[in-house]
C-alpha cells in the first residue's frame, strides 16, 4: 500500500502514549458567558416589571425564563 502523505514520513507522534494533547484541559467558563451571567443578575427597570407582571426586584434572567415559557406555548 502507498504511503498517503509522503510528507509525514519518518515523522514522530504528536505526543507520547498517555501524555494529553492538552494538559490544561477545556477552560471552565468563556468570557462571554460571564458577561451573560452578569446581566441576567441584573434589576429590570420598573417599567419592563410591570409590563411583564413581574415583580419587584425581579432580573433580567426573569424575564428571559418567563418570555421563554410563554413562547413555548406553556401556562
Amino acid at each position: 500500500m502507498a504511503n498517503r502523505n509522503p510528507n509525514r514520513k519518518g515523522l514522530m507522534p504528536a505526543w507520547k502514549p498517555g501524555q494529553s494533547g492538552n494538559p490544561s484541559g477545556r477552560p471552565r467558563t468563556k468570557p462571554i458567558s460571564d458577561r451573560y451571567v452578569y446581566i441576567a443578575e441584573e434589576k429590570l427597570p420598573a417599567h419592563i416589571q410591570k409590563k411583564l407582571k413581574l415583580g419587584a426586584g425581579a432580573t433580567y434572567g426573569d424575564a428571559i425564563a418567563l418570555r421563554t415559557f410563554q413562547v413555548s406555548g406553556c401556562p
